[in-house]
């Protein structure tokens, strides 16, 4: 036999009014933007009288200029500029073909894939190759990574089994990279992964960093300043890399300070603190000294460290995408490859020398940290 159940009202389940009873003390309920609570009055509980409810404003980024680079907003305005270019580009058909070790781990091989996705996705209008190269290797693959870079072709100043052996020592994980050319002209990438630990968050830059470094070649195959070619590789990996965490912003900022740990410029011996200084307390002519160090070419590993180009050179990145966003800053790379000075292909990019920007980017390196 089938009939109908009848169910007892809820209490508190109607829309509240001052003084009707209630479920439960402490009991919230938000209506017509006031918020009403459940208290008890005696033997009885009640609904109080409410309050307004003012909702928080969302907070919205300033604008963002040269002249006001807001040191809280910068940085996340220029991430938000890739990410919205990101997401305005359709997918692609560019794949890489990875070459890995018998040591690669099968999770870093994917890693590296899902890494390099929004990198060919975002620069797709400047760089589509048909195919190009990553060969991965590790700790224990110094003899098979010499025999690789023979076989694919490339170039690299050292042995890759002595670089091999300087990154892992010291129970370091050996995690260095860097983009070149096959002797047959074709992009490619080397990257060393360790066989003792799957690579930590700071790596999750290094497959778009290494691959912008490839859209930098074929866009301007031309000596490019220490500062502009690691320190924008080094935004763009940051940023894309960084794009899953749960606070990016800060996670790139950590890497700017780690990224500039042995800073010594005037070589008074090493001082951890010393970026962080220097960065609060350098005026303009001081920051144009260390930039027009690094406008040489020659990027020396001992000199560049000393002069944190990666850290300083990404943090002028961020701010030139935070001002241009991704297209206007991507401007300059086709104004060098047709043979301009750096200060030429400056001034047609951005619309000011790069001694002007040096000096409207110092306050905003004054207040980083």
């Amino acid at each position: 036999m089938c009939g109908s159940l009848a169910l007892p009202s809820i209490a508190g389940a109607a829309t509240p009014k001052p003084g009707t009873s209630c479920p439960k003390v402490g009991a919230v309920q938000i209506v017509s933007g006031k918020k009403f609570t459940c208290l008890k009055s005696g033997k009885r509980r009640v609904w109080n009288k409410g309050v307004a409810v003012v909702a928080k404003p969302t907070p919205t980024a300033p604008i963002i200029t040269l002249d006001a680079l807001d040191k809280d907003w910068t940085l996340k305005v220029a991430l938000a500029n890739v990410q919205t270019k990101l997401k305005s580009m359709s997918a692609t058909n560019i794949y890489p073909e990875i070459i890995k070790s018998p040591n690669t781990a099968e999770q870093e091989s994917k890693l590296e894939e899902q890494l390099l996705v929004p990198s060919m996705r975002l620069f797709q209008q400047y760089f589509a190759p048909t195919k190009f190269q990553v060969v991965m290797f590790t700790n224990l693959d110094g003899n098979w990574a010499d025999q690789a870079l023979a076989k694919y072709g490339g170039s690299y100043p050292f042995r890759l089994t002595e670089e091999i052996s300087k990154w892992s020592s010291n129970n370091n994980l050996c995690n260095f990279a860097f983009a070149t050319r096959s002797s047959a002209g074709m992009p490619i990438y080397y990257e060393c992964t360790d066989t003792r630990g799957l690579r930590k968050w700071p790596n999750y830059q290094n497959p778009p960093h290494e691959y912008f470094h490839l859209v930098q070649q074929n866009l301007a195959s031309v000596p490019i300043p220490a500062w502009l070619v690691e320190g924008s590789a080094s935004f763009f990996g940051e940023a894309i890399g960084f794009a899953t965490l749960k606070d990016p912003v800060a996670a790139k900022r950590e890497m700017n300070t780690n990224s500039g740990y042995d800073f010594d410029p005037e070589n008074k011996g090493f001082d951890p603190a010393r970026f962080r200084n220097w960065t609060r307390t350098a005026d303009a002519a001081g920051v144009a000294q260390i930039f027009k160090r690094m406008e040489s070419t020659s990027v020396s590993n001992t000199v560049g460290s000393k002069h944190a180009y990666y850290s300083i050179g990404s943090i002028a990145t961020e701010v030139l995408v935070a001002v241009y966003g991704v297209d206007g800053f991507m401007k300059i790379w086709p104004e060098l490859a047709k043979g301009k000075t750096f200060e030429s292909a400056f001034m047609a990019s951005f619309g000011l020398t790069p001694d002007a920007f040096y000096k409207k980017l110092t306050p905003y390196l004054n207040k980083l940290y």
